[in-house]
C-alpha cells in the first residue's frame, strides 16, 4: 500500500515533534535540539 506524500509529511512531522518533547523534558535548550535535529531553531518554538 502506498503513501501518499502528504501522510508521509505528516508522520516525518510527528516523528520530529516527539523527538523535540523527548530532548525537551530531558533538559535540552531549543538552540540544542535543533542543532540536534538538524532543524531551524524556529521549527521548535
Amino acid at each position: 500500500m502506498n503513501q501518499s506524500r502528504s501522510e508521509v509529511n505528516h508522520q516525518q512531522i510527528a516523528w520530529r515533534r516527539d523527538q523535540v518533547l523527548d530532548l525537551s523534558s530531558k533538559g535540552l535548550t531549543e538552540r540544542e535540539i535543533a542543532n540536534t535535529l538538524s532543524i531551524s531553531q524556529p521549527t521548535i518554538h
